[in-house]
């Protein structure tokens, strides 16, 4: 109900906004301008394209004075006196020139030509540019990818739309024309996203792998770290244990550091987001924070390899950034998706896992009791004497414990979307279900997602936009691998004769003559797990183009996550202490964000120029609390407030911020010659203040050979870059890693009291990686065969270890900065 509430409330808001962007009244005041000009005013206001079989007209000046008129009183006004009609259809005002001195001779007259145009898929293209070679006469295709335009025999007609090859087709008698538009790739692989901007694929000096999801190269993911698996050199993405949810491990040039963390820094829409593990309580494996994401919003990932592309992210870079850009509504495109899949998912290769029958099981144990009893000389009578193993339950069929608790797992995962925009105003609109059972019996994982990506240009040059995502998930999980009752080993580990359930249904119990490990089934029945994420994902900017190549942008991100994890114990589990355990954790994490960007882009003959300046502040708090009780009247009732009593509580509120300013520039001289520096200063409140400071820059370059004039090979392109730069960690500490900790819990005599918990470190600083890069760009074909390769020698300095210390000191350890690490390839 609360998604179909905020689903409803998005589509009003759309609708809204949609209404007022096709604005039919004009306020206008103007003296002695030309109509170019008048109707230039119009279509800002309107949203109008305006289109002309004659556009000389134009020339002409008028002085009007209107307020909040009629769009069709206007153009009467404008075009009184003047030779000139004009229709509105749909959003297009087309003006045809209605001379009377010169009509043209039926040989002349252009007859009307209609069509449709599709991509290769047959599904018809909404705004498509349709142009009449050599002259002004143009149409656009309407939402069935319908066009008419005025066009004689023999005439050209051209179809362009951003994102396709450009078509063309002459005229030889026919008037009804289908048109089928191929996808342009190399169109849509020209700009990659770096860090706080785009570039030029072609003027990238870094080593920067950018991955495009479409129609051709899509398969069914659930994540977007699946998303980008296999996909990218360098890039080692790692499966976790096959439950739904868990975490996966992400590699960037292999491990750097070794007590904090070797995760990439991910980056959603310009948020960087926290990374955590998405559960609170142990249960043998790490969740996966990325799982409450929909693969199928994501329009592009770039991952940030070398520290030359990811300096600019400074202290969190050191393994690498992956940038994540959701979709948005695209201007005179309007689309509908449906997108829906189902699949099972089962355990492999079981039929190589060769488990031995009870007769073969005894065999091997009485004749190893045999051994044992020789090797020490035991005899019968003697208190070390293992006397042999019999089978409860002669003549029977054996348990196969594997295949009780595993199961074919079914997947449904649904997506909708809808996408759509105009001149002024886009939308990107879509909502998600995900269903995934796991392969363990009553493992299941479900997630809901919605999103909302909008822009509206208020002004030519101010532009204001949204990207929002929420997202809610629940995981019934079972124990992981690390855990005392994991399934796994709780399961191939059971003797084959044994059995799950007495004749009268009560449980085998584990660690008994009866059942040598817990039953795997007792831990499942017996227990009441559930984990709940909440997120809530949103950036909202605004954009302002100061002077032409000049543009300020303002961003406020935020992202805010809610977990609430329980475990429930009834007095049967083996970890139920025969009266009911419960644990109840929670946590809160706001991470804000506050970014100003200056961008400067100029082209001054030969040299282009792309510069950046920036300041970013953000602010992460954390706020937890757990609390554990035991003594419950029935599992009927699992809630605290009935406990008998609570054994532990305890709560956390922790914060730390990061303030940063960043700068970057781009040089390319002639599309050959290509230069990039850039350099962070961050400042990060979990260091002192004499260390709290630290400066990370970049240098790079490149040349594109094939620019050169000696350069024949047709279709061919080649690229050699080098590089250098430094970046920085600091995840893996605690927010006050420096300070001497004081913490409670040293009660005595019915008195509160606390003590010093950790020693600080005045002296902790930031690991540092300095690396250097070399890498070779080729590509064949006209860019369908694409080559790259690099070498790099990463060295991280300062690591962050936490030290031993003796004991005699209060202390066990102290976290420090010891030892470097060096990574090549």
């Amino acid at each position: 109900m609360r998604f179909q509430l905020i689903v409803g409330l998005l589509l009003a808001l759309f609708i809204q906004v949609s209404g007022s962007t096709y604005a039919q009244r004009v306020s206008l005041q103007v003296k002695n301008t030309a109509l170019s000009d008048v109707f230039e005013q119009v279509a800002e206001q309107t949203g109008y394209v305006f289109l002309y079989d004659d556009r000389s007209f134009t020339d002409k000046k008028v002085s009007l004075a209107v307020q909040n008129a009629p769009v069709e009183e206007v153009l009467e006004a404008c075009l009184e006196g003047l030779p000139i009609s004009y229709k509105i259809v749909e959003r297009n005002i087309l003006f045809k020139h209605e001379s009377k001195h010169r009509l043209p001779t039926p040989a002349q007259q252009p007859r009307q030509a209609t069509g449709r145009i599709t991509d290769s898929l047959g599904n018809p293209l909404q705004g498509v540019t349709v142009m009449v070679k050599g002259t002004t006469r143009g149409a656009t295709t309407n939402a069935a990818g319908n066009f008419q335009i005025a066009a004689s025999s023999g005439e050209a007609l051209v179809f362009t739309l951003v994102g396709y090859q450009r078509q063309e087709v002459t005229l030889d008698g026919q008037t009804d024309l289908q048109v089928v538009l191929k996808m342009d790739f190399s169109d849509l692989e020209e700009v990659v996203v770096i860090g706080y901007g785009r570039q030029k694929k072609e003027d990238l000096t870094a080593s920067v792998a950018s991955f495009r999801p479409t129609e051709e190269n899509a398969r069914p993911v659930l994540g977007p770290d699946q998303l980008i698996q296999g996909r990218m050199a360098g890039v080692q993405v790692s499966g976790g244990s096959g439950s739904p949810g868990t975490a996966s491990r992400v590699s960037i040039r292999g491990i750097g550091s070794l007590s904090a963390t070797n995760e990439p820094l991910y980056v959603i829409d310009g948020i960087p987001l926290v990374n955590q593990n998405a559960a609170l309580l142990n249960l043998g494996e790490n969740m996966n924070p990325l799982s409450l994401l929909n693969p199928n919003d994501i329009e592009s990932v770039e991952v940030l390899k070398d520290a030359a592309s990811s300096a600019i992210y400074g202290s969190r870079a050191t393994n690498g950034v992956v940038l994540i850009t959701t979709k948005s509504g695209k201007a005179n495109q309007t689309k509908f998706g449906i997108d829906a899949f189902t699949g099972v998912s089962v355990v492999p290769n079981t039929d190589k896992m060769e488990m031995a029958d009870p007769d073969l099981y005894l065999a091997v144990i009485n004749e190893a009791i045999d051994n044992f009893n020789s090797q020490y000389d035991y005899g019968p009578g003697m208190s070390n004497y293992m006397e042999h193993k019999e089978n409860p339950f002669p003549g029977e069929p054996g348990t196969d414990w594997f295949d009780l608790i595993t199961r074919p797992a079914n997947t449904t995962n649904v997506s909708l979307s809808f996408s759509g925009g105009t001149d002024k105003t886009s939308v990107y609109l879509s909502g998600n279900y995900l269903n995934q059972e796991g392969a363990f019996i009553d493992q299941e994982f479900t997630r809901y997602t919605g999103k909302l990506n909008l822009t509206h240009k208020l002004y030519k040059w101010l532009e204001f936009g949204a990207n929002t995502t929420y997202s809610y998930s629940n995981n019934k999980r079972v124990p992981g691998s690390n855990l005392g009752t994991t399934m796994m080993g709780r399961s191939l580990l059971q003797r084959p004769f044994d059995r799950p359930f007495k004749p009268n249904g009560d449980y085998y119990l584990g660690g008994t003559d009866e059942l040598i490990y817990h039953n795997p089934f007792q831990i499942i029945n017996e227990q009441d797990i559930s984990l709940d994420n909440y997120r809530f994902l949103g950036s909202f900017f605004g954009r302002a183009m100061i002077t032409e190549g000049l543009v300020f942008k303002t961003m406020v991100g935020t992202d805010l996550t809610y977990t609430l994890d329980n475990i429930y114990y009834a007095e049967n589990h083996p970890y139920g202490t025969g009266i009911g355990v419960k644990y109840d954790n929670r946590r809160f994490t706001p991470n804000v964000l506050w970014e100003n960007t200056l961008n400067y882009n100029k082209s001054f003959d030969k040299l282009d120029v792309d510069g950046l300046l920036g300041y970013s502040y953000q602010k992460i708090n954390l706020s937890t609390s757990d609390i554990e009780g035991s003594g419950f009247p029935s599992p009927s009732f699992q809630q605290l407030s009935v406990a008998a009593s609570i054994l532990a509580a305890g709560t956390t509120v922790t914060e730390s911020a990061l303030m940063s300013v960043f700068g970057r520039a781009n040089f390319a001289w002639d599309n050959k010659y290509l230069l990039s520096l850039s350099l962070r200063a961050d400042g990060s409140s979990k260091f002192h203040p004499d260390n709290r400071w630290g400066s990370f820059p970049s240098v790079s370059a490149g040349w594109n050979i094939s620019n050169e004039p000696f350069w024949q090979m047709s279709g061919t392109t080649a690229k050699v870059r080098a590089s250098y730069g430094e970046t920085g960690n600091q995840d893996g500490i605690s927010s006050y890693a420096y300070h001497a900790q004081m913490s409670g819990g040293r009660n005595y005599d019915n008195k509160s009291g606390i003590g010093v918990s950790t020693n600080g470190n005045h002296d902790l600083t930031w690991e540092t990686a300095r690396q250097y890069g070399a890498g070779l760009d080729l590509s064949f074909l006209n860019g369908k065969l694409n080559v790259t390769a690099d070498y790099f020698i990463k060295k991280t300095d300062n690591l962050l270890y936490s030290k031993p210390e003796p004991a005699t000191s209060g202390f066990t350890s102290i976290i420090s900065n010891i030892g470097s690490m060096e990574n090549k390839g």
